[in-house]
């Protein structure tokens, strides 16, 4: 069911069209997001432009340059990044010389970024940088073109990626190509650090987290890989989730109900932790 077929029917005063465009909305699966379904609107191109330099940690690229570059059109696409007139920017208001010089120096001493980053630094919808090394693990996937080169979004699926976010990936890469393409002219693909399992007393173990807890979530997420377990982002069926840590294991919650009525084990932080020794 699409965003105006679910505003009609639960009778939402919610947009449906994207007021730069005017194409169709999306509306993410937890229903928090609304963003425009075409890939090449400019409100996307802000939004992918801003994530890729946060990915690259690159700080003086921040929102309101970006809208400001796109608007001069000295940036369209990710890959215009790298092919910047700073002639015209140092001649911006609010720019000058020194602002421009500053600028280039911040692009040129970021081109390097894992194969994860650099796809999921692309921000196609419900691809991050987790999903993309879920594939890269699971398909043994070496660098971009063993990417590029998939014919059918099923080829994408595996453990903790189903049919419709392979589908947004392939649809992704299908319409950001080119530009993929372009931009790996000017960045430098490295391997991601191999983690040195500590030991494998999770092995083939799933966990999910809920909740506070007293360690971070990532921190703990990261406990799991370490110690040859899987982390699921959500309660899955298929394979069912093993364990969900949660601060009460004996809690009422509709997700703990849920949860146990699947028959996933319920355990608290310290529960986990023991079972990391």
């Amino acid at each position: 069911m699409n965003l105006i077929e679910l505003s009609k029917t639960y009778k939402w005063n919610i947009p449906t069209k994207c007021p730069i465009c005017g194409s169709e909305l999306n509306l993410s699966e937890n229903h928090k997001k609304l963003s425009c379904t075409n890939d090449y609107c400019k409100s996307r191109y802000s939004g992918r432009i801003t994530k890729w330099t946060s990915v690259l940690g690159i700080k003086e690229f921040g929102g309101a340059t970006i809208d400001k570059f796109l608007e001069a059109g000295i940036i369209y696409t990710i890959s215009s990044l790298y092919k910047i007139d700073y002639s015209k920017v140092s001649s911006m208001e609010g720019f000058g010389e020194k602002s421009a010089k500053n600028l280039k120096k911040e692009i040129d001493s970021h081109k390097e970024m894992t194969l994860a980053q650099f796809i999921g630094g692309y921000n196609i919808d419900s691809i991050g940088e987790k999903v993309v090394q879920k594939i890269i693990n699971a398909k043994g996937f070496k660098n971009f073109w063993d990417f590029y080169k998939i014919k059918n979004h099923e080829d994408f699926i595996c453990e903790g990626v189903g049919d419709s976010t392979a589908l947004k990936l392939f649809n992704g890469m299908t319409a950001l190509g080119q530009d993929m393409l372009e931009t790996l002219k000017f960045i430098n693909i490295i391997e991601e650090e191999k983690v040195e399992v500590l030991s494998n007393s999770l092995n083939g173990k799933s966990f999910c987290f809920t909740g506070a807890m007293k360690n971070k979530r990532k921190d703990l997420e990261a406990k799991v890989l370490d110690f040859g377990g899987v982390v699921h982002d959500g309660i899955k069926k298929n394979p069912l989730t093993d364990y969900l840590v949660i601060a009460d294991p004996n809690s009422t919650s509709s997700k703990a109900v849920a949860a146990r009525k699947l028959g996933v084990n319920l355990i608290s932080e310290d529960d986990f932790l023991e079972m990391c020794k």
